[in-house]
């Protein structure tokens, strides 16, 4: 989307943080793992106690999170006068559990 000459790109940067500190741990939990493989028995024994939980753990929050962003529906923003600022309204359809309705206010911060 283009306005006034400028690229707007919408980000919530609370899924992408979520998302990011989900794959941190996968990718830790796959190294604690692998590196268990040359420590001794206990040791071995321990790391993959942990690592495998929390691997399997992190990779169903990742699941979790895409389904929930595929049932999330934006609205077309709606400007400021002076382009600083965006209103959005995300619609959350749970079926028969209802979901939420939420009105976001994005700022323009100075990036380009």
């Amino acid at each position: 989307m283009r306005f006034r000459g400028i690229d707007v790109l919408f980000i919530d940067w609370r899924v992408a943080l979520m998302c990011m500190t989900a794959l941190a741990v996968l990718i830790g939990s796959i190294w604690g793992f692998r590196k268990a493989e040359r420590a001794e028995v206990p040791a071995r024994v321990l790391a993959r106690l942990f690592s495998g939980p929390f691997a399997a753990m992190s990779t169903l929050l990742l699941i979790m999170m895409g389904c929930n962003e595929l049932e999330t529906t934006h609205s077309a923003p709606l400007y400021s006068p002076n382009g600083t600022q965006a209103l959005r309204s995300d619609d959350f359809d749970a079926g028969a559990l209802g979901g939420w309705t939420a009105i976001i206010l994005h700022s323009n911060h100075g990036l380009s």
